[in-house]
């Protein structure tokens, strides 16, 4: 159990250190295909690009369940100062997708050495461009749920929110599905001096993303849930010159 532990922290640490974006989880697919190669697993391959699957056979007949965890960092910058820190910059595991990577490989490496008990197969999907979109249905399309087909898919998402050593559960859904969204606000633009012969695309969208926060207060009941978030915006070219276009994106779950 012991090396159990310290190879699953080295596991992490690694792709903690090598983050890598959506559908460019090239090194990342290379390693998860060399550990499952070693465990011995059946059917061990690329799948949806730059993502993996592979099958592992149990000593008796039964049902085939997935176990799926997500491979790709975001665009951000890392400044924690830690020794296994992102050494590529601008991208980080900021998600702890190196954490569900490493668990899953964990997991394999377990039921690896203890397969000839085990009545059925699991099959392990780890998934690409989570952070992005078409990582899941790229997986699908390329049959991991087939051959044998899944009757179960298994995960788990790790969280700061949650004590060291517990496990949060539910019955039905338990995190958001998101929906990308993105507004382009056009106005007119102009010089900093003369603010009245022109359009302010900033100016509007501050206030827009200020009205935006009342569509969750005012507009859904209190007995639901929603969250509308704003992440980025991007508009102008220079400090004097007044915006004529802005750009909002963010997300609602």
């Amino acid at each position: 159990m012991k090396q159990l532990r310290e190879s699953l922290i080295s596991v992490r640490r690694q792709l903690h250190a090598n983050p890598e974006l959506s559908w460019k989880e090239f090194a990342t697919q290379r390693l998860i295909l060399e550990h499952l190669t070693t465990l011995g697993l059946k059917d061990v391959r690329p799948v949806a690009g730059t993502g993996v699957t592979a099958l592992l056979e149990g000593g008796h007949r039964g049902p085939c369940v997935a176990w799926r965890a997500d491979i790709d960092a975001l665009p951000i910058p890392e400044k924690t100062g830690l020794p296994y820190a992102s050494r590529n910059p601008g991208v980080m595991h900021a998600c702890g997708h190196d954490a569900h990577t490493a668990i899953a490989l964990t997991i394999a490496a377990v039921i690896a050495a203890r397969r000839q008990s085990l009545a059925g197969s699991v099959r392990f999907i780890f998934q690409p461009a989570e952070e992005s979109s078409g990582g899941a249905q790229s997986c699908i399309d390329d049959g991991v749920l087939d051959h044998p087909a899944v009757s179960r898919v298994f995960g788990l998402h790790v969280s700061a929110d949650v004590p060291v050593g517990a496990i949060n559960v539910a019955s039905g859904p338990f995190f958001a599905s998101p929906t990308s969204i993105t507004i382009t606000i056009n106005g007119r633009g102009g010089h900093a001096a003369a603010p009245h012969q022109s359009v302010d695309a900033v100016v509007v969208a501050a206030h827009a993303i200020v009205a935006l926060q009342t569509i969750v207060s005012r507009s859904v009941a209190p007995s639901d849930t929603a969250v509308l978030t704003i992440g980025t915006l991007q508009a102008g070219f220079w400090s004097n010159v007044i915006a004529q276009s802005a750009t909002l994106s963010g997300t609602r779950d």
